[in-house]
């Protein structure tokens, strides 16, 4: 049994599940929380995850005493905050660095840069400089990225706020954006690749990178906006692409010092190869990794803990097809409700069924989606099958949500 801190935000799709984890294995818990729950033993309640250092120091000498043995977050809000405190506590050195660099969009780009890695053209700018029609240095910049570009938010995270655009149509992109976040915001602006798109679920043990799962994404979609909607596993990529795969997330997990680490990486296989879109510090988002099954019955987060206590145990992933259905808003307004959850739930294939966002809470339809309102999964022979299962789930599913005042 270990001693770990875990930070837990009080929003999360991942607290429950790493919980779940930490309880099976018997492991002692020491909570971090912005969540506004009783005072109890072993929980610290914080007014935010962002916390200066001075804030951090102090919480890192109350948890001194109780010698932990790890501490971690559970999903990209906690994995900073997670990381500052393992490197005040010298569980780690480093670490915090490490994070802030991958969560940032414009220097995870720039650390790819730097080690010659695979990933799409780009530069940095930012909303108003792009929305006003920027000037000759910016539009010899976007030239030389080609005709077909995607504008992304450096701070925003999975698809919100990235929209592709052709090269005339940038500024009128980054107004829309400017409108939607309400703010000016650094941004990068990428050219668009072509090629189907994968999301590899890994784990490193110092840097040694472990693939534990590759998902394909068969519906990504090509434009204007990436919203996620099916995730279907085990990806059967040929031999050789799948070593090129490993071999370029495992030479990115250096150049970014992510040891010790679960990995969720995305990426594209073009014509030329696999290139880089992201490789994040956590986990899979969502309810996704409940698609997730291990040798011994073991879910994600317990191989994630596991390895982070040093426990090497094998952990050979489930062969049967599975997926999963991300169940996207339609408009912006109130969600009210989800209707068709019983024809879902007796499509053949489909396992589960979770709505995760309540009633009466404010959404938004992309490109400025913060949450999936929830999640269908599936099972099957083959990955036809699977992916049959979850569009039908999607036919019978209808989002109710309606208009704002």
């Amino acid at each position: 049994m270990a001693k770990i801190v875990m930070v837990v935000p009080a929003h999360s799709y991942r607290s429950e599940a790493f919980l779940e984890a930490a309880a099976r294995a018997g492991h002692d818990l020491l909570l971090v929380t912005d969540a506004l729950i009783p005072a109890a033993g072993k929980t610290w309640q914080v007014e935010r995850l962002g916390l200066d250092q001075q804030e951090i120091a102090a919480v890192a000498r109350d948890l001194e005493s109780h010698h932990p043995d790890l501490v971690i977050g559970v999903d990209e809000q906690s994995i900073k905050l997670a990381a500052a405190l393992s490197d005040e506590l010298r569980l780690t050195s480093g670490r915090s660095a490490a994070i802030s660099i991958a969560t940032d969009k414009a220097a995870f780009r720039s650390r790819l840069a730097e080690a010659e890695l695979a990933q799409p053209r780009y530069i940095v700018s930012n909303l108003d400089h792009l929305a006003a029609g920027g000037d000759e240095q910016l539009r010899i910049e976007t030239a030389a990225l080609g005709d077909d570009l995607v504008i992304k938010p450096t701070d925003c995270t999975a698809s919100r706020g990235v929209i592709r655009t052709g090269r005339a149509g940038l500024a009128d992109a980054a107004r829309l954006l400017r409108r939607g976040l309400g703010e000016d915001s650094p941004v990068l602006v990428e050219e668009y690749l072509e090629g189907p798109e994968y999301a590899i679920e890994a784990v490193t043990t110092g840097f040694d990178l472990e693939i534990l799962d590759i998902f394909a994404k068969p519906e990504i979609g090509s434009g204007p906006y990436f919203w996620e909607s099916f995730y279907v596993g085990t990806a059967p990529l040929a031999t050789q692409a799948l070593e090129e795969v490993r071999a370029l997330i495992g030479r990115a997990v250096v150049a970014l010092s992510l040891r010790d680490t679960p990995i969720h990486a995305e990426l594209r296989v073009t014509a030329s190869g696999p290139k880089l879109l992201e490789v994040a510090p956590r986990t899979i988002g969502g309810r996704c990794s409940a698609s997730l099954r291990f040798s011994g019955g073991r879910r994600l987060e317990d191989v994630v803990l596991d390895r982070a206590l040093g426990n090497r145990s094998e952990a050979r992933p489930r062969l049967r097809p599975h997926g999963i259905y991300m169940i996207s808003t339609p408009a912006d307004g109130v969600f009210e409700r989800v209707e068709g959850i019983r024809e879902c739930l007796a499509v053949p294939g489909i396992t589960g069924l979770e709505i995760t966002t309540k009633p009466g809470t404010h959404v938004f339809a992309p490109p400025f989606t913060t949450e999936y309102l929830g999640f269908a999964f599936a099972e099957g022979k083959s990955h036809r099958e699977v992916l049959t299962a979850l569009r039908r789930a999607r036919a019978t599913l209808k989002p109710v949500v309606r208009p704002s005042n």
